[in-house]
Parts: structure tokens; C-alpha cells; sequence
């Protein structure tokens, strides 16, 4: 399951090693590596997964200059470590993971 980010919670969160997945209802490509993340979430405690909603969570997206959806943004050691813009395959997001790691 993923965890609900918002912008009152991101700072907390990027404290942690984190995937967090920027998605809006509207995104069909969003619902594809939402599930590829809850999948990988189960195997990966280690690893805080998140999703933010940029529709109702608009100053995150402002301030980190979140321009596409889906895009997954990483966090390690309370910085951006790496993103992926687009809809990333399962092996791109598994790469990513195992760097964070």
C-alpha cells in the first residue's frame, strides 16, 4: 500500500529513504505504476512509497518542478536522489529502487 503524501507531510517523508509517485485521478499512466509500486512496496520495507495527488497537493509539485504525469521522484538522505518523468517500465522503477538501496 502506499502511503497518502501531501504537502504538509512531504518534508517528514523525504527524511527517509522514499519513493514518491506525483499522479492525479485523471492519469491512466498513473494507475499502471501505482501498482507496479505497491507490488514492489511489499518486498522493500525499507523504502517508504508514497503517491501525491497534484490536484489537491499543488505547492510540492510547484516547488520541486513536477511538470509531467506520472513522475516518480526518489529521496535519500533528505534530498531528491533521482526521478523518472513519464511512465516508466517496471525494470526502470526496479533499477531505481535498487540505487536508493
Amino acid at each position: 500500500m502506499l502511503k497518502e503524501i501531501t504537502d504538509e507531510n512531504i518534508e517528514a517523508l523525504s527524511k527517509n529513504i522514499a519513493v514518491v509517485l506525483f499522479t492525479s485521478p485523471w492519469c491512466s499512466g498513473c494507475k499502471k505504476v501505482e501498482s507496479f509500486l505497491k507490488e514492489l512496496s511489499a518486498s522493500h520495507p525499507e523504502i517508504v512509497f508514497g503517491e501525491l495527488d497534484i490536484s489537491s497537493n499543488t505547492a510540492t509539485p510547484a516547488r520541486l518542478g513536477v511538470l509531467s504525469l506520472p513522475t516518480i521522484v526518489a529521496f535519500k538522505d533528505g534530498s531528491e536522489y533521482e526521478r523518472i518523468a513519464g511512465e516508466p517500465s517496471r525494470h526502470e522503477i526496479e533499477h531505481l529502487i535498487r540505487d536508493l538501496t
